[in-house]
């Protein structure tokens, strides 16, 4: 049951990632500081406090005959740096995140065993990559694309070979350990 739950919540947050205006906003990680012949030099994070000038007017407080300048603390989202190494291996994923995602909820979906045939489960998996395609036409600044729903559905069947050979696997190694005991008799514990 455990497992039915994790698979629901992941697809939940798959779909909010497919369906939202700009996903990226949602996934606050920096870039990290970049490199200026041998320096570091870091650049201003969007995501971290920040000191923003707060000019006073001589208006404002009758005792004060000149402007002047207050610190004001902005709080803004928590943020992650990266180690660049890490950075760039996150951009190079970008292009095949549908892929990935897809080969995930297939393998939580086949393992969480529900109640219907497993070519039943590859089908409900197939309509849902293309209506969540699909609903992107109803998103300001999202558009379906043919080459996302190729990969929402060659990861649905990378998924579900992984899962058989995986399964396949682990039957035979369960046989083996079978064979084994059968023959060298149970282990002294």
């Amino acid at each position: 049951m455990p497992l039915k739950i994790v698979c629901v919540v992941y697809l939940g947050v798959l779909t909010f990632f497919l369906l939202v205006e700009k996903p990226a906003q949602f996934v606050h990680v920096r870039r990290p500081p970049s490199r200026v012949a041998g320096k570091t030099r870091s650049k201003p994070s969007v995501n971290a406090k920040r000191v923003v000038p707060n000019v006073k007017s001589p208006g404002s407080n009758p005792e004060v005959s000149q402007p002047f300048l207050t610190k004001k603390t902005v709080s803004e989202p928590f943020s992650v740096p990266l180690d660049p190494v890490v950075f760039s291996w996150l951009r190079r994923l970008r292009p095949v995140l549908h892929f990935l995602g897809f080969v995930l909820a297939t393998l939580l979906t086949l393992a969480a065993r529900w109640p219907l045939p497993a070519w039943a489960v590859l089908l409900w998996l197939g309509v849902y990559a293309t209506g969540t395609e699909l609903l992107q036409w109803f998103v300001p600044q999202r558009t379906p694309d043919l080459t996302d729903l190729a990969q929402n559905m060659t990861g649905i069947l990378v998924g579900a070979i992984l899962f058989w050979l995986g399964w396949g696997v682990a039957f035979l190694w369960g046989h083996l350990l079978a064979a084994f005991s059968a023959k060298n008799g149970p282990c002294a514990g």
